[in-house]
């Protein structure tokens, strides 16, 4: 017998401002509005396209949330951001010392490795998406729809990620309350979605 589960949305959640905000961010015309977005968003119409990513969004963090709670992910988020913190200031002040030098990358692939979601027990080595995978997939298929473009987080020059979709799911991620990503861990999960054969978790 196949669980069935109804998602009620609340579109109080994510009023008009905060739209407008996380719309903004992005920095990009909703491709299929009728009305393009003026310098004041507040005087948009709510569009059918804007009442599309509307729901999108919401129904989004309504799937995170319930697959956060479904597999216990997240519990730890904040403490292995500390780690990752803790593991960049250590690796800083060692960078000087010959003697240490060589820490250097053991300390960075733990950060790394730190800010990536935690895996259950039983999916380590599997190709499963997480929770936050899945958040991110949602926010590429709204994003592509709202706006006309593909979702991507390409490369600066300083070699950070960024782009039109990183600012979306950032904001996004804001505006609903959920722990926000760094633009890596966006740039990784839409890796693992566009190949999950060959992405490392």
């Amino acid at each position: 017998m196949v669980a069935t589960y109804t998602i009620q949305l609340d579109a109080a959640k994510l009023d008009d401002a905060k739209l407008n905000r996380i719309i903004k961010a992005a920095g990009l015309e909703p491709s299929t509005a009728p009305n393009p977005i003026p310098d004041d968003p507040e005087r948009c119409d709510d569009s059918q396209s804007r009442a599309d990513l509307r729901n999108a969004l919401l129904a989004a963090e309504a799937r995170y949330r319930f697959d956060v709670a479904r597999r216990g992910e997240g519990r730890d988020l904040r403490g292995r951001k500390q780690i990752a913190r803790a593991a960049r200031a250590l690796k800083g002040r060692i960078a000087s010392d010959p003697s240490l030098e060589f820490h250097c990358f053991s300390l960075e692939q733990l950060a790394r490795d730190a800010e990536r979601p935690p895996p259950r027990p039983f999916e380590l080595g599997s190709r499963n998406l997480s929770a936050f995978d899945n958040l991110v997939g949602d926010f590429m298929k709204a994003f592509e729809q709202c706006f006309g473009r593909k979702a991507g987080a390409p490369k600066n020059r300083d070699g950070t990620f960024g782009g039109p979709f990183v600012r979306f799911s950032q904001r996004a991620m804001t505006e609903l309350r959920i722990d926000k990503l760094s633009p890596r861990t966006i740039a990784n999960a839409i890796e693992r979605i566009r190949h999950p054969e060959t992405a490392r978790r």
